[in-house]
């Protein structure tokens, strides 16, 4: 049974939150850029 506290799985889940998050930024950012060309 791995560690919880292990450094090397504690740097994958935060990169696996950091490129959900990022990801999550870019869809927001398409769906807003959407909209403006459909608005303009």
């Amino acid at each position: 049974m791995p560690r919880t506290n292990d450094p090397v799985i504690i740097v994958k889940n935060l990169t696996v939150k950091f490129r959900y998050i990022v990801a999550l930024e870019d869809v927001t950012f398409r769906i807003q850029r959407g909209k403006v060309l459909l608005l303009g």
